[in-house]
């Protein structure tokens, strides 16, 4: 990780190539950003943007808790591509961040206006397997267990 953020650094464009070709190579349909961390900047956004726009045929999903760097982003272009979710995670247990249109929480109770999906994960060896829940931008709010 930490060889990762160091290349990203120092050569942003090398290193979202490196990104573009390890996707095409894989053949990638989904991918989720950040297993561990988060964005470093609105650099790192607006890099992650187009490495989305130049995989349009990939749908990318975003977890962030960097609300700023995502504010001053949409107040700045007003959307991102559709094929990238960028899901805020409410900030706190039993929260919705209800302000974004994507967001994720942990152990909220369903709200009837909103399109919600459980993660089902916990039931599935904590594997996405073929849901693709976080990724669909038709789903407003996944919720989390608390683990």
């Amino acid at each position: 990780m930490e060889r990762r953020l160091a290349a990203m650094y120092a050569s942003p464009n090398e290193w979202a190539a490196a990104i573009v070709a390890s996707i095409w190579k894989k053949g990638e349909k989904h991918f989720r950003w950040h297993d561990s961390g988060d964005l470093q900047g609105m650099n790192h956004l607006r890099t992650i943007v187009a490495i989305a726009e130049e995989l349009d045929q990939v749908q990318f999903w975003l977890p962030t808790r960097e609300y700023g760097i995502v504010r001053d982003y949409l107040r700045e272009f007003k959307a991102f591509p559709p094929n990238l979710t960028v899901r805020v995670s409410a900030p706190m247990i039993g929260q919705v961040a209800s302000e974004w249109a994507h967001s994720s929480s942990v152990d909220a109770v369903h709200t009837p206006l909103t399109a919600w999906a459980d993660c089902v994960a916990p039931k599935q060896g904590n594997k996405c397997m073929d849901c693709r829940a976080c990724w669909d931008q038709n789903v407003e709010v996944v919720n989390y267990k608390k683990h």
